[in-house]
């Protein structure tokens, strides 16, 4: 993936032309999101008790 903006990629993506690229994108960046967002979150939760 050279050169590729966000835009090229999802579409890229959900056109279905790489199913490689496409578990990628489920088992690497949903799981960082997510563990992202939690993390912010019990952050906030914590930092004002």
């Amino acid at each position: 993936m050279i050169d590729m903006n966000v835009a090229d990629y999802l579409s890229y993506i959900f056109l279905g032309q790489d199913s490689v690229m496409m578990s990628d994108f489920i088992y690497v960046v949903f799981p960082v999101l997510s563990i992202t967002v939690l993390m912010f979150s019990l952050r906030s939760i914590v930092h004002d008790s």
